[in-house]
């Protein structure tokens, strides 16, 4: 993971602040961020962790990974 994900984590999980995650190439790991950020919040009692992805081929690698992982 790059310094920007590891601000988006942080951002969502311990400055408690929502974050959108953009970037204009598809492979930087937007996703990722969140990935790694939901089941930290989950564990703080938050609730659902909602990924937008613009591209069919990332919805199914999203639902795939999360699922790889344990996450619903």
């Amino acid at each position: 993971m790059c310094e920007d994900q590891w601000r988006a984590i942080e951002a969502l999980v311990a400055d408690k602040r929502r974050a959108l995650v953009v970037q204009r190439t598809t492979g930087w790991g937007q996703s990722g961020a969140y990935f790694v950020a939901t089941p930290l919040l989950l564990a703080q009692g938050s609730g659902p962790t909602v990924i937008v992805s613009p591209l069919p081929a990332l919805l199914r690698n999203q639902v795939a990974v999360p699922a790889r992982a344990g996450i619903r």
